[in-house]
């Protein structure tokens, strides 16, 4: 480290400047750094470091979003599979924060690191509904474009929908609604306004349905809520 003070003359006749009490640490044991969180489900999550030093072993810690940050004495899971790093037993439709610190030695602990922030998807077979980008209470935004695959968690089971709500903006943003799962399988049908799909079940092997959404730049509106069942009851 280099240390420099400059004084530029411009008043003269200034007191003596001095720097005192300055105390210097070495980080023996740096902690890890631009932490990525992908592959989001509704009960897990990938959650990938890079590392600081030469650790083999690593505290990851998992907190509520806007949870009070962890201290020196907090206490996380410990791993020695280093990053990426699976994380489990989450619940969905819930946002976190995670830290990850670096155990160098017994002796030798990081400190904890940025964190990152996620929220898991819906378990919409467990009865988390499908909602807008607006959630319950809010209206989608505009210029929105996007498709959203729903799958029964059982290979046997198929997807049904049905829409308790649905308002968009007439003639102008839309969904179209395919059996399977991508905008390239059988269209089933295209709603808009409030002319509601009702109820839509999946015939495709996969037992998926697709969703796709496209708003405008100009009005946006409540949007929908569907709810989802995956049963093999009556369905073939």
């Amino acid at each position: 480290l280099v240390f420099e003070w400059k004084n530029n003359n411009a008043i003269g006749n200034q007191p003596p400047a001095a720097i005192d009490n300055v105390k210097l640490d070495l980080i023996t044991c740096p902690k890890p750094g631009n932490l990525v969180i992908s592959n989001i489900g509704y009960s897990s999550a990938q959650l990938a470091w890079a590392n600081g030093a030469t650790e083999t072993q690593w505290e990851v810690i998992v907190l509520p979003a806007g949870s009070p940050a962890p201290t020196a004495t907090s206490t996380g899971t410990t791993t020695t599979l280093g990053s990426p790093y699976t994380i489990t037993g989450l619940t969905s439709v819930t946002c976190y924060d995670v830290y990850v610190r670096a155990l160098c030695s017994p002796t030798s602990v990081s400190f904890w690191s940025v964190p990152v922030n996620f929220c898991t998807t819906p378990n919409y077979c467990a009865g988390d509904h499908f909602y807008d980008t607006g959630g319950p209470n809010g209206n989608y935004q505009n210029n929105e474009n996007y498709t959203t695959v729903i799958y029964p968690d059982d290979p046997n089971e198929k997807v049904s929908a049905t829409f308790n709500i649905f308002q968009l903006q007439l003639g102008n943003d839309l969904m179209r609604i395919y059996n399977g799962p991508s905008s390239s399988s059988p269209q089933i049908s295209v709603q808009t306004g409030t002319n509601s799909p009702g109820t839509v079940t999946s015939t495709h092997p996969t037992g998926a349905l697709a969703f796709y959404f496209y708003s405008n730049g100009t009005i946006n509106n409540v949007g929908w809520d569907a709810t989802i069942n995956c049963s093999s009851l009556g369905l073939t």
